[in-house]
């Protein structure tokens, strides 16, 4: 059963495959989400424990904190279906790419299959007879096949590579770190120390671990590493995540930095009160961004924000063979999509190809969707130009 469990927690996070019944065409994912939860009967008081208990990749927990609010055993049965479940981790913990990746989830559905084949076929990605054959034996034929995995692959073009990365690397490490008996939230409260056991052990401890999962936990450390869990992959995640949050709460971008200036979840909820937030919107909308930041800051700060879009931005131009120094030039132009490409092709001799890759993966960092070109004091700047 935990297994099972497993497998649909892996796909939830890597296909997003939870979505929210739309109540109104104006209506934010926040408010969809409080719709959904107020259908079923989950008052506000329970969305800060149901956060930590679809955290613990165990289905049990989550029946605990439904019983400790006053859901009945028929009620408990009614409501445990795994649709729900999915849809009980998106409204309290939504994640990246949704649209997108339940988009694949409906095309799998409307050929016959379901989560657990399509848990199967991810894990046969790099064996496409495989996943041919896989295909088959459920009933398709082998056009249908073919035919559906072309389609699959249509689908995915919209998400970036980078941030699929995150998915993948995030499922991973939810298992990793269960098997080890640890809250996944140490990943990501540490995730600027990766490349530092100690360091991650003595800045775990001081935010309120005990010295045993300390130690237990940097000793996972190289074994995260090989997964992929860089500190930027995770930083990025955190930062991707926490975007997310703020667009499905109907605040700009920009906001972000606000935000986590703040440094705790009480600051915020002032923040938010301020903005006009209150009951059950407000109550899910702390639990929705204490989930990224923590509640008092130890996941992100302004530090760690601008360190990882610096370096962000830095790989990107890079990447493309763009100084770092135009990084001002190149965010202004963002917006003017024919005076980039020209800027592009005059100055750094890209063709219309790598112009392509160089914009799109530009329109989906963190960065330029956040930082204001004409800032000059921004610390991004100051970063990128120490370098």
């Amino acid at each position: 059963m935990r297994q099972t469990l497993r497998f649909l927690m892996a796909l939830a996070m890597l296909f997003g495959l939870c979505k929210l019944p739309v109540v109104a065409q104006e209506a934010t994912r926040v408010e969809q989400a409080v719709a959904f939860l107020t259908a079923n009967n989950i008052p506000s008081a329970a969305y800060a424990e149901l956060s930590t208990a679809l955290s613990t990749n165990d289905y049990r927990n989550v029946s605990a904190v439904l019983v400790k609010y006053g859901y009945t055993p028929d009620q408990l049965k009614a409501f445990l279906s795994d649709m729900n479940l999915l849809l009980l981790r998106a409204a309290i913990s939504p994640g990246l790419d949704d649209e997108i990746l339940i988009e694949a989830l409906a095309l799998a559905q409307s050929y016959g299959l379901n989560a657990l084949d399509m848990q199967w076929l991810i894990s046969m990605a790099n064996d496409p007879a495989g996943m041919i054959a896989y295909l088959t034996e459920r009933g398709l034929t082998s056009e249908q096949a073919a035919q559906f995995l072309a389609e699959t692959a249509i689908v995915l073009e919209g998400v970036s590579q980078h941030r699929l990365q995150y998915h993948v690397i995030n499922g991973l490490l939810f298992t990793f770190i269960d098997d080890a008996g640890l809250p996944a939230a140490m990943v990501y409260a540490s995730a600027h120390l990766l490349d530092d056991p100690g360091a991650a052990a003595t800045y775990l401890v001081s935010i309120g671990y005990s010295e045993e999962q300390a130690q237990t936990f940097a000793g996972l450390i190289p074994g995260l590493i090989e997964r992929g869990a860089t500190s930027q992959a995770i930083e990025g995640w955190t930062v991707g995540s926490l975007l997310y949050r703020l667009e499905g709460l109907g605040l700009p971008p920009h906001s972000i930095y606000e935000i986590v200036a703040l440094g705790n979840i009480d600051a915020v909820r002032g923040y938010l009160t301020a903005k006009g937030f209150s009951g059950d919107v407000l109550e899910l909308a702390l639990v929705h961004i204490g989930g990224c930041i923590g509640y008092h800051g130890e996941a992100l700060n302004l530090d760690r924000l601008h360190a990882f879009q610096a370096h962000e931005a830095t790989s990107l131009l890079r990447s493309a063979g763009i100084a770092p120094s135009d990084l001002r030039v190149i965010l202004a132009l963002s917006a003017h999509p024919a005076a980039l490409s020209d800027y592009l092709t005059s100055v750094y001799a890209l063709d219309e190809s790598q112009i392509g890759v160089f914009a799109m993966n530009l329109s989906q960092s963190t960065f330029a969707r956040t930082v204001n070109p004409d800032d000059a004091e921004d610390n991004i700047f100051t970063l990128i130009g120490a370098q």
